[in-house]
């Protein structure tokens, strides 16, 4: 067995994913028969997961396994105004 008192150090492994999925909402205020404003925003529920395993060369009991996982709800808000015109 090689002597591997020398080395010191540690190795970091991440693996995961995030999926998500979500509606688009639009909202349209008419000022008249030609002309309206109107924005859109959109709403996702994400799901994460990851899995970081931390492996130490000389310590082994300082080794680790750490999982985040969590479901989140992001909600964009509408970032511009449209103003339409029907000619």
């Amino acid at each position: 067995m090689p002597d591997t008192s020398y080395q010191y150090g540690s190795d970091t492994y991440t693996s995961g994913y995030t999926l998500g999925i979500g509606p688009v909402l639009g909202i349209t205020f008419l000022i008249n028969n030609r002309l309206s404003l109107s924005t859109e925003t959109s709403i996702y529920f994400m799901k994460q997961y990851s899995k970081t395993i931390y492996e130490y060369y000389n310590e082994p009991s300082l080794n680790d396994i750490r999982i985040y996982d969590d479901l989140n709800i992001a909600i964009n808000y509408p970032l511009f105004v449209y103003f339409e015109i029907k000619l």
